[in-house]
């Protein structure tokens, strides 16, 4: 059962299966139902404003289960960035996007890891906004024909 298969059917606190060299490894994805870093619901469904955001949502969960990352990592660099914009946003009456936060904190992780440069992250996010772009002008998503 591959990780979107779990999350429709037992909820994404479920335990998933990560092949290790052949061996499976039961491990929890820690998607907390409150705290800092607890994912946008909606009567226990997960919410997303925008394709981007379902995207984002996506990749990350896709890496750690790749074991490009542990989950946890990820969820602590979540929290800081949650943290760090609630100080600089709250006092003044700000407000901020929880994956906008996501994308940065996922970002960052990659950076730090080496996984990726910030010339590639650079270009290829260009990249993908310019896609988005065209796509929502010229309404290439959701299309039935």
């Amino acid at each position: 059962m591959n990780m979107m298969e779990a999350s429709r059917q037992e909820g994404l606190s479920s335990d998933y299966a990560l092949k290790d060299l052949g061996k499976e490894k039961k491990k929890k994805l820690p998607a907390d139902a409150s705290g800092p870093a607890a994912i946008p619901r909606k009567n226990g469904e997960l919410v997303f404003e925008t394709p981007w955001e379902s995207r984002a949502f996506g990749i990350a969960v896709a890496l750690s289960e790749r074991g490009v990352y542990d989950w946890e990592e990820f969820r602590q660099g979540l929290i800081a960035e949650i943290g760090e914009s609630e100080r600089k946003n709250f006092p003044s009456g700000g407000t901020w996007n929880y994956y906008e936060l996501w994308t940065t904190s996922l970002e960052k992780l990659l950076l730090e890891k080496g996984i990726v440069k910030k010339e590639e992250m650079a270009q290829r996010v260009a990249q993908v906004e310019a896609t988005w772009k065209h796509d929502e002008k010229h309404h290439h998503y959701g299309s039935t024909f």
